[in-house]
């Protein structure tokens, strides 16, 4: 007999993902299955993966789905906290990588004095145009926009911003690339 707890569901229109914590799964405790319906709730269970491959405890799983994504957030009994993102498609379960790196890495982490600091990493006809900040229930809590082409960018928080956040940051050329951000 498995134990399911911490369910979360989330999607848009017929696309639907459910995440949830399953001790008893695997050989390691606690494990995080997912799945998926590309056609509303009426096969959601179907298509069913263990999600993580790590010999750790998988736990607490936060799961968002924006412009065609899921992003998954959790901690891992052996690295510590995760996060994930992919696309799904009718033929696979998994979470699968789909973009290429981001032009700009967060260079100030944790997040301190209330700002988030840039820095560009590639050419510089690219340039950020926007940068949404969401919560891990996946509410959008700031956002800039612009055009900026700076090599060290700054983006001022909000003072009544705490805990952890996920980056979206879109480019010029129409790139979109989330950040795991820590705040405390």
């Amino acid at each position: 007999n498995s134990l399911q707890s911490h369910p979360v569901i989330t999607g848009e229109r017929d696309t639907l993902g459910l995440i949830w914590e399953e001790n008893g799964f695997g050989e390691n405790g606690t494990d995080l299955l997912f799945s998926f319906s590309l056609n509303g709730s009426g096969d959601l269970l179907s298509n069913l993966t263990n999600i993580t491959n790590s010999a750790g405890a998988q736990r607490y799983p936060s799961l968002i789905y924006r412009e065609g994504e899921f992003h998954l957030l959790h901690t891992d009994g052996t690295t510590g906290l995760e996060y994930k993102k992919g696309l799904i498609s009718s033929n696979s379960s998994t979470l699968n990588p789909n973009r290429k790196q981001s032009c700009f890495k967060i260079v100030n982490q944790p997040i301190i004095n209330g700002e988030i600091v840039l820095a560009r990493s590639c050419a510089n006809s690219i340039s950020l145009r926007h940068a949404q900040l969401f919560n891990v229930s996946g509410i959008l809590v700031q956002q800039w926009k612009g055009n900026f082409t700076e090599e060290e960018i700054v983006l001022e928080i909000g003072s009544n911003i705490t805990g952890f956040h996920m980056l979206l940051l879109q480019t010029n050329e129409g790139q979109h690339v989330v950040k795991l951000l820590i705040r405390l």
